[in-house]
Order: C-alpha cells, then sequence, then structure tokens
C-alpha cells in the first residue's frame, strides 16, 4: 500500500506490517524502515518522513 512522497507498507509472508521510504541517493534508488504498524501509524509516519 502506497503513500505520498514514496512512502509505503510492507506486509511480509507472515503478517509483519513495516513503514518504508524509497528515495534516491547518489543516483540510486534505496529505501529505509520507519518501524513496524500498528507501533507507528500513519500519522506519526508522516512526521517522520517530512523531517529526513
Amino acid at each position: 500500500m502506497g503513500d505520498f512522497d514514496d512512502l509505503f507498507l510492507f506486509v511480509a509472508k507472515n503478517g509483519t506490517r513495516s513503514w518504508y521510504c524509497r528515495f534516491t541517493w547518489q543516483s540510486k534508488e534505496a529505501k529505509i524502515s520507519f518501524g513496524t504498524y500498528p507501533a507507528l501509524d500513519l500519522k506519526y509516519t508522516r512526521i517522520i518522513r517530512i523531517t529526513l
């Protein structure tokens, strides 16, 4: 499930849901994990994304 600014929720095979953000660094695409859902809700994850 994706959101704006390349923020998305990844669901693993075991059911764990993790927040990730895609970004470009030195012309290469990368991603960073912010934590798991529901420990981090969408509102807080967006705040973390804005501060990067």
